[in-house]
């Protein structure tokens, strides 16, 4: 994975208000026999949890080095030295905080940034050195953490800010959906006609649990469970992905011209955001590389290919790379279509088509909208054993 500027892909401030925002649309989008269940307190509880910034604290007594690489810079031998730092916190302050907001009270931020890697809980820098100069690679090392407890800890009184008004900004909103629910109900009570209520409306909620820890079912396997990821799990992970196209559509200079290395570390931001580290990228998988994989204890719950649009054969090259990236267990896939310079309604036209004409094509399960297509396919070398592939397509900033 390519080494890319930490801190620098979209403003603090843009990030926080986007929250905000998808906090009012969920409680908005809310069943209100969902909402009436619960108490405001309840339900802030509920988002000061799930919204929660969680700064990132360096384990600086954690870190370690791997062994050196030998590799070639300018035709020589060199050695790439990598260092991972362990942390605490949400990696996504990595990725989507500007070295360039404003913090707290409008203060400037004015660090030149270090270029590293993000992969769950760890962030990794690399130098590549011609050398063997202990002297200076200790001291590139320690100003590049340096720089990054610094930017962190200056954008510390921003996230505080907002993690400290969460609960207070939602309130307003909740109990007025609860009070508004409540006079709706004692409105139609005094009509003086007997109320039927809803086939389909639930009989009991509670807000959920947040943080999401992956809901899965236990497949007996030679006397262990095998973690499979549930159905409504697999739904949300999808929803994550597609949320994220949101941002780009939000801050369309900030992706311009953005290729699938960092569009893809975009998503896995928002993933590692709600399942804690679980989503990696790039990782080695049966006979290849994975742009998106989510595990539970070393074993695959979910995978995912980025690709860009670059006519039928390209949907099918991927749909070629996740099906050998695939083990016999793996059974929740995806492919994430980027179109770009191409007229998106024509390349949704082409989707079913293409998919329906692979060998491993078994059946068209339900779409789950106009630019999401879901499949049922068979493995590799065993018709028996089904998986289902999830093709979403997404328009991406020129």
């Amino acid at each position: 994975m390519n080494r890319q500027k930490l801190f620098t892909t979209t403003l603090l401030c843009d990030q926080i208000d986007w929250l905000k925002k998808t906090i009012i649309k969920e409680l908005d989008e809310t069943e209100s026999d969902k909402i009436i269940q619960s108490t405001a307190d309840q339900w802030c509880e509920y988002i000061e949890s799930k919204y929660h910034i969680n700064i990132p604290e360096i384990l600086e007594a954690d870190i370690y080095v791997d062994e050196p690489d030998e590799i070639i810079i300018r035709e020589m031998r060199g050695t790439r030295i990598t260092y991972h730092i362990p942390f605490n916190g949400d990696s996504n302050v990595f990725i989507f905080n500007k070295p360039y907001s404003r913090p707290g009270e409008g203060t400037q931020i004015h660090i030149d940034p270090p270029c590293g890697i993000v992969i769950g809980n760890e962030l990794q820098l690399s130098y590549d050195l011609l050398s063997h100069d202990k002297e200076k690679e200790v001291e590139n090392f320690s100003r590049d953490l340096g720089k990054i407890k610094q930017i962190i800890q200056q954008m510390k009184m921003e996230i505080e800010e907002y993690n400290l008004g969460l609960k207070e900004y939602v309130r307003p909103t909740i109990e007025y959906r609860i009070n508004k629910i409540k006079d709706d109900s004692k409105l139609v009570e005094s009509l003086g006609y007997p109320i039927k209520r809803r086939n389909d409306a639930p009989m009991t909620y509670a807000t959920p649990e947040v943080r999401r820890k992956l809901k899965r079912i236990g497949k007996k396997l030679e006397g262990k469970p095998e973690p499979i990821l549930a159905e409504e799990e697999y739904a949300t992970v999808l929803e994550i992905i597609s949320s994220m196209v949101l941002v780009m559509e939000r801050s369309p200079k900030a992706f311009k011209g953005m290729g699938e290395e960092y569009i893809r570390q975009h998503f896995l931001v928002q993933l590692n955001g709600q399942y804690r580290g679980q989503a990696t990228g790039e990782t080695f998988n049966l006979s290849g590389k994975t742009d998106i994989i989510i595990k539970i204890k070393d074993k695959n719950i979910f995978i995912a290919e980025c690709k860009f649009w670059d006519g039928p054969q390209s949907l099918l090259d991927s749909i070629e790379q996740i099906l050998s990236y695939t083990s016999w267990r793996d059974t929740k896939t995806a492919i994430i279509l980027f179109n770009r310079d191409r007229k998106f309604s024509h390349v949704l036209s082409q989707i079913p088509e293409v998919v329906k004409g692979h060998n491993n094509f078994i059946r068209e399960d339900q779409a789950e909208s106009e630019t999401a297509f879901r499949y049922i396919f068979h493995h590799v070398g065993d018709k028996e054993k089904e998986l289902i592939l999830t093709v979403l397509a997404f328009e991406v900033p020129k």
